[in-house]
């Protein structure tokens, strides 16, 4: 276990603590003393709330009592970078930073907005948080975990990037749709430090620096690698900021089954302009989304993967029904002319489905639809 404390001087001169980081034990209390103890002064606080613990850190943060994201000191809670801080990237890092160092790799407008006023998350939660925000890493800088929520086919590139700041002790959590993220990750890291994981969190970004935060969701994480326990690390560091998260034994299932419903939902919606509910509530549309779950089930057992839910048509009902006001991402990304993920999602089906002589035709014409769409709009600007 390890145990971070953070200490800071309140208004009347008492020193405070808190624990936090990966042990997610947030507790609080003042001591009666006039300066900060050092590392070896505070093992006794741990006797009986931790006698399991074997590494204590303390970071110091400003006399104010403020502990912010992006202000903790000399080592901090947790030190995380989010490669990618697109929406959901931008939201996660918010969330660590109530208890962590977060810094966020992003670019563009949206970076320099951060950097000038903060990040601004409005909806399910209303905060601005003051955080790191930077448009590269640099080598000499080590993070205890590192979030990747690029998009699924900028993984190699980010991969690549993550692998010079790597430490032994670095885990890897990738939050991304598609399929064969994770496996990528491992071409350039050690395959027992990387969780791979899916949310169904919703977010999108309404302005520079300005994130509208609609669900909640739910953080599902797993290993790659047998026998691997860098699940747990990730889960405790999700969790002690108030995140819902969970361990699944079968990731690989779970990640078959998102992509499977996003093959439908997301070129449907992109193809029409339509909003996710319009999937399920027009006969006609309900009718291709069933054939594209039954083609991704079809490939799924010739590739001896067992779903997660088993049920995707049904999976892919309720999708549709809690999300039926949302515009799917692929929407978007086809509305202001951006690259889509169809290769990492419906690619990826219609390839495997190819390799084990499974047929997906419905699958295979929404994916050649998209690819339309995108050769258009890079016609477009060319």
């Amino acid at each position: 276990m390890r145990i971070v404390v953070r200490f800071w001087k309140n208004e009347e001169g008492l020193i405070r603590w808190q624990t936090c980081g990966v042990c997610g034990l947030g507790r609080e209390l003042e001591l009666p003393c006039l300066c900060i103890p050092g590392q070896q002064d505070i093992h006794w606080i741990f006797t009986e709330l931790a006698p399991a613990a074997v590494e204590i850190s303390v970071a110091r943060t400003s006399e104010e009592g403020t502990h912010r994201g992006g202000e903790v000191q000399e080592g901090g809670c947790v030190k995380v970078l989010v490669f990618g801080a697109g929406s959901i990237g931008s939201v996660i890092g918010a969330l660590l930073s109530e208890e962590n160092d977060v810094t966020l790799l992003t670019r563009g407008a949206h970076l320099e907005a951060i950097r000038k006023d903060g990040l601004s998350i409005q909806g399910v939660l209303d905060k601005r948080v003051k955080l790191n925000a930077v448009s590269s890493l640099d080598d000499a800088q080590e993070y205890d975990a590192v979030i990747i929520t690029v998009k699924s086919y900028d993984t190699r590139s980010a991969a690549a990037e993550c692998a010079k700041i790597a430490s032994k002790k670095t885990f890897f959590i990738s939050v991304q749709n598609g399929l064969g993220n994770a496996e990528i990750l491992s071409e350039f890291l050690p395959m027992d430090n990387i969780v791979a994981g899916t949310t169904s969190m919703g977010a999108h970004r309404i302005g520079p620096g300005v994130i509208r935060y609609v669900a909640l969701g739910e953080m599902v994480l797993g290993t790659i690698a047998p026998n691997s326990k860098v699940a747990d690390l990730a889960l405790d560091l999700l969790k002690s900021s108030g995140m819902h998260a969970k361990i699944v034994d079968n990731i690989e299932g779970v990640l078959w089954s998102k992509a499977i419903v996003n093959s439908a939902i997301n070129p449907i919606t992109a193809i029409l302009g339509c909003e996710n509910g319009l999937v399920v509530r027009s006969e006609a549309l309900r009718s291709i989304a069933r054939d594209v779950c039954m083609e991704g089930r079809a490939v799924a057992a010739a590739c001896d993967i067992k779903l997660d839910p088993p049920d995707v048509f049904d999976y892919l009902t309720v999708v549709a029904e809690q999300t039926a006001n949302n515009r799917s991402s692929m929407l978007l990304d086809v509305e202001f002319g951006r690259r889509t993920e169809i290769e990492e999602i419906a690619g990826k089906i219609v390839q495997s489905g190819r390799e084990s002589g499974i047929e997906t035709p419905v699958t295979s014409a929404l994916l050649s639809m998209i690819r339309y769409i995108e050769s258009r709009t890079r016609y477009q600007k060319a």
